[in-house]
Parts: structure tokens; C-alpha cells; sequence
């Protein structure tokens, strides 16, 4: 397994330094800048190479192979993080390199020592820069790129591309600016026509690429924040239980939407994103300190742990594919997406919905049937609003949905709100308290008729009576 580590040329052991009985050349000695090696061991070989780097014995940290940051402070931070990111990248290749049967070479590392001290890309070619951005850049918990992730920034670079043939320019990074990121804006919203949601998508996602370029002086700096993007929350739509258990219960011949079905309706009950069901495995469905049924796992967007109860409805699709080796086969989410819409109209989800956008800030609103809205997403939101319905917590709620903002789990409780309210608006309607009324009243009065001849005929007394009576 490859290795990597630091060292100072030349410098003195601490044995060495404490036989050494003058003083002033001790402190000398200390205050000397030593160059800064990097020695890797992989594949049985062994590379060093002289990283540009120098410092004094007095400022590095032996044991950490990195500057003393107590002692330098911020500059020790900026040193040491450049120092790390150096490392990582230098084990990454060797590590890729030994997977493949590949040998790492000196002229390997000096390619990668020569982008990062010069401060440019590999490659003046733009898929060569795009690409090392995309194997250098990490999420803000330091994680890699996800596939839904790498599938933006993919989406990113093409529109990138067209914009550049659109205005008959070369694409290059450093080209990039203040006034290039706002002309690609507008060519989103005019020529492509995207509505906001997409147009911030691709913006936000640009944002961090300029970011890492700016910090290695590719790209003269400007304030990305002048290139506004707006997030407009869309309308939440959710699928009552009653649909749900309509749709569970569906006779299917189609294999694949019979699957599509179940993974949608297990989804309802369990209230996970998407991402989490294509990776679910039996090991993750156990039993929890109570004897009850739970999957535990790790989010695959936020590296979350959480534990989703498994409710009867759950079990029940579980139950249908044990004979599978997962509990649900593996669809895209496009495939998904694809067949909820076909099982949406074979359910006869026909009622209209009405769907708005917005367009450079101007909204614009459509009616489509419910079927044409049905996603993935529908799944999760429907869980969490139909939770809400029937009480469960928000806390408890947003525990198992892995919810941490406020913001965003505040729409769903408005929502449910709205369904709390429109049930007791029904159930106390002019229309329904008459109905009761009329109902109670016909109850009574069927009641005392019973109660007064429950035979709906007069009495007939013995002649045995009449006497008794007489008497």
C-alpha cells in the first residue's frame, strides 16, 4: 500500500541538537529554512522529490510532518493545508496506479508538484481543467463527489460549451469572469429557456469550479455573489394514504412496474430520498432492542445515520421480494420517474393539479393531472405530510427524514396544516351538520316508534288478561 511522508533535508535529530554545547549555533541551526521533501513508497519502489517548499527546523513539527500552526498561526494553516492537499493527491494516483497494475513515477509526481506550486492547470484544455477540478473538489464534510453530483457538473460543462459556440468564443478557464458568468446566466434563462430552478442549479454549481480556480490564481477574483440566482420553492404534492394503500394493493402484470410500484410505496412509508433505496441491503433491515423491525443506514446525501421504523404497510412489500438479493431492484431515477407516471394513470390519479414556475422571476402557471406529477420525491414529501397529519412529532418526523434545516421542514407543517384544515372544514360544512342533524333527528324519532310498538301493531291481550284486568 502506497505511503507518503514528509521531511526536512539536512535538518538535525533532537539527540544531535542536545550535543551540540553552543548555544548561538544551536539557534542558528533552529532558525536555518531546511527544503521540505516528499518521499513516497509504493510498489515496492521509492521516489522523493523537493516539494519548492522551505522552513525552519524552530517552525516544523517532526512527529506531524507539518508546520507548528501554534507557532505561525494562520500562516501555518495555509502551509499545512497545502501540504495535505499535496499528500492527498500524491496517494490517490499512486493508489489508482497500484489498483491498476500501473508503476508511479519521479516525472508523476513532479506533474502534480508543478500544478499545484505554479498554480495552474495540467492542461490549457478545458475538459483537462474541468476534470481536475472534479477530482480535486469535495463536499463541505470533505466526502467525494456523489454520482447526482458528477451528473450536474456534467450538465454543467455541455451548457458551458454551448454558450461559448453561442458567442463564438474559446472556452478556457481562465477566460472566465464576472462578465462571462452573467452573459451564461441570461443564455440559460433566454436561449435555453430554463425556468429558475434550473438556472440556479447550474449557477451554484458553477460557482465552486471559479472558486477553486481563484485559489490558485487562474481566475482574477470578483465576487461571485454579484451573480445572483433565485430558489423558488415549488408546490409540494403529496399522495393520501388512502391512494397509497389503493396503490399498493393494485393487481400489476408488468414486472418492472410492479417493482416501481412497490419501491414508491415502501418509500411512502419510510420517507428516505431515492439516492438510499437503490443502495438498500437485507443486512440493513434488523431488529431493533424492542423486537421490532428497523433499516439502519447511512445517507447517502448527508452521510447521516439514521434508523427508519419498518410499519406493517413496509413489511409487507419487504415480504414480496425476499426471494430477491436485494430488497428492491436497481432503477435510475429517470426509469423511476418514467414508470410512477404510468402507474399514476393506471391508478386513474386523473385529478388536476395546479404546477407553477417561474421564469426570470415571473411566474407562470399550468393545470396538469396528478399523474404527470408523480415522482420520487412525491414519495418522501408524502410521508412527511401525512406524519404530520396524523400527529407524529415534527422532532421524531425529522429524526427519520434526516431533515436539518428549519426553513425547508416549515413547508411541510403549513401543508399539513392546510390538510388539518380542509378535513374540519368538510367535516363541519353547512351540508354535513344538516345531513347529522336530519340524520340524529330520524334516529330519535325510529328510536321512540320502536320503543312504543317495536311490532308496528296493537297489542293483543289473552282474555285471561281482560279478567285479571277486570278484577
Amino acid at each position: 500500500m502506497a505511503s507518503v511522508n514528509f521531511y526536512l533535508k539536512g535538518a538535525f535529530a533532537k539527540q544531535r541538537l542536545g550535543e551540540i554545547k553552543d548555544k548561538k549555533l544551536v539557534n542558528e541551526i533552529l532558525d536555518t529554512r531546511y527544503q521540505i521533501f516528499l518521499k513516497l513508497s509504493t510498489g515496492g519502489e521509492r521516489h522523493q522529490i523537493y516539494t519548492k517548499k522551505r522552513i525552519t527546523q524552530r517552525l516544523w513539527n517532526f512527529e506531524k510532518q507539518e508546520a507548528d500552526s501554534n507557532k505561525m498561526r494562520k500562516l501555518g494553516v495555509a502551509f499545512n493545508n497545502w501540504l495535505k492537499d499535496l499528500r492527498e493527491e500524491v496517494m490517490k494516483m499512486a493508489s489508482e496506479n497500484e489498483l491498476s497494475g500501473k508503476r508511479t513515477s519521479k516525472k508523476d509526481l513532479q506533474q502534480i508538484l508543478s500544478t499545484r506550486f505554479l498554480n495552474k492547470p495540467r492542461s490549457e484544455e478545458f475538459d483537462d481543467q474541468f476534470s481536475e477540478f472534479l477530482n480535486q473538489h469535495k463536499t463541505a464534510a470533505g466526502h467525494s463527489l456523489r454520482p447526482s453530483s458528477l451528473q450536474k457538473y456534467g450538465g454543467l460543462k455541455n451548457h458551458l460549451k454551448d454558450y461559448a459556440k453561442h458567442t463564438r468564443q474559446v472556452l478556457n478557464i481562465k477566460n472566465i469572469d464576472r462578465e462571462f458568468m452573467q452573459g451564461f446566466k441570461d443564455f440559460l434563462i433566454t436561449d435555453n429557456r430554463m425556468n429558475d430552478n434550473s438556472v440556479a442549479k447550474y449557477i451554484n454549481v458553477l460557482k465552486p469550479l471559479l472558486r477553486y480556480y481563484m485559489g490558485k490564481g487562474v481566475i482574477k477574483a470578483f465576487a461571485l455573489t454579484d451573480v445572483k440566482s433565485n430558489v423558488q420553492h415549488g408546490t409540494i404534492f403529496v399522495l393520501p394514504i388512502k391512494n397509497i394503500l389503493e396503490l399498493q394493493n393494485m393487481e400489476i402484470e408488468e414486472e418492472h412496474l410492479k417493482q416501481a410500484r412497490n419501491i414508491f410505496c415502501f418509500m411512502c412509508w419510510t420517507g428516505q430520498r431515492y439516492s438510499d433505496y437503490q443502495v438498500i441491503k437485507w443486512e440493513d433491515i434488523s431488529l431493533n432492542d424492542r423486537n421490532e423491525k428497523v433499516w439502519q443506514l447511512v445517507t447517502v446525501k448527508t452521510h447521516t445515520a439514521v434508523t427508519v421504523p419498518i410499519i406493517p404497510y413496509a413489511e409487507e412489500i419487504l415480504k414480496r421480494n425476499k426471494k430477491l438479493p436485494t430488497p428492491f431492484p436497481i432503477f435510475t431515477n429517470q426509469q423511476m420517474n418514467i414508470y410512477l407516471k404510468k402507474l399514476g394513470q393506471m391508478a386513474k390519479l386523473n385529478h388536476t393539479v395546479k404546477v407553477a414556475d417561474y421564469y426570470d422571476g415571473k411566474k407562470v402557471e399550468k393545470f396538469l393531472p396528478f399523474h404527470d406529477v408523480l415522482t420520487t420525491h412525491v414519495a418522501r414529501k408524502s410521508f412527511i405530510t401525512n406524519s404530520l397529519i396524523l400527529g407524529v412529532p415534527e422532532r421524531v418526523i425529522r429524526e427519520v427524514s434526516g431533515h436539518r434545516g428549519e426553513k425547508s421542514f416549515r413547508r411541510y407543517i403549513s401543508l399539513a396544516d392546510n390538510y388539518k384544515s380542509d378535513m374540519i372544514s368538510k367535516a363541519f360544512s353547512k351540508k354535513n351538520i344538516e345531513q347529522l342533524l336530519k340524520d340524529t333527528a330520524n334516529k330519535k324519532s325510529n328510536g321512540n316508534s320502536r320503543k312504543k310498538n317495536p311490532h308496528g301493531r296493537k297489542k293483543k291481550f289473552s282474555q285471561g288478561t281482560k279478567k285479571k284486568k277486570a278484577a
